[in-house]
């Protein structure tokens, strides 16, 4: 009985401290481990899957994308959507958009969404505003410190739209695009999500990983008319 009331006190001072701890350490909600960070992710021509081989087709003017996360909680979030020029700075070009993502870190999903965007060619002086339908991003992020390598980017074209930066073809069409995909891919147009006109194809890319960017997105709400070359296709 001597020894319990000596050592007593000692026993309230380790264990009190440790119980609460581990009381703490049971209510601590996990963190989003990318709020706050903007990633880069870069799309190469070997990374078009679906159609296969549609990247030398298509890599002169797919931008790279500027992905900033925002919110605490790991399973729901806010990403910013911008573009990058070749520099591999954001495209002021580009109008800015708002996406909700859910995610099981290192997993994460983007979409599906419809996503405002201007292109400019790469090459040639062409840039068009248009409309991409179905976009999801999915699995980009890293885990941890380790990029990931197993990312997807989907997206539906609508070639109406995006014809003329098909600057392979003479005096372009979204027929003659169709007709290019149908023939080299037997990728033929499908239905549009917006009103079921056939001119319409779905891309994959796959292998993706996200890497961070040091900059900050600029919000970009319109499209400024000096960003329009002053030739186009027609």
């Amino acid at each position: 009985m001597a020894l319990r009331r000596f050592f007593a006190p000692f026993l309230l001072r380790f264990t009190l401290p440790t119980l609460l701890a581990f009381a703490a350490g049971c209510t601590v909600e996990e963190e989003n481990p990318w709020n706050g960070t903007t990633y880069l992710l870069d799309i190469e021509s070997v990374d078009w899957s679906v159609p296969r081989g549609i990247g030398k087709e298509i890599d002169d003017f797919v931008p790279s994308f500027l992905l900033h996360v925002d919110g605490d909680a790991p399973d729901t979030f806010d990403v910013t959507i911008a573009t990058a020029d070749l520099a591999g700075e954001q495209d002021p070009c580009n109008p800015t958009s708002v996406f909700g993502a859910t995610a099981s870190p290192p997993a994460m999903t983007l979409g599906p969404s419809q996503y405002s965007i201007f292109i400019q060619h790469t090459v040639d002086p062409v840039a068009v505003e248009g409309t991409i339908y179905d976009l999801t991003i999915k699995d980009v992020l890293p885990d941890g410190n380790t990029p990931s390598s197993v990312g997807e980017f989907s997206a539906t074209m609508d070639f109406r739209e995006l014809y003329p930066l098909f600057t392979i073809l003479v005096d372009p069409t979204p027929e003659q695009v169709c007709t290019l995909f149908q023939d080299s891919y037997d990728s033929p147009c499908a239905p549009c999500p917006n009103d079921g006109e056939p001119f319409c194809i779905t891309v994959k890319a796959i292998g993706l990983g996200a890497t961070p960017w040091s900059g900050a997105i600029e919000p970009v709400e319109d499209v400024d008319p000096s960003c329009i070359p002053t030739t186009t296709a027609p």
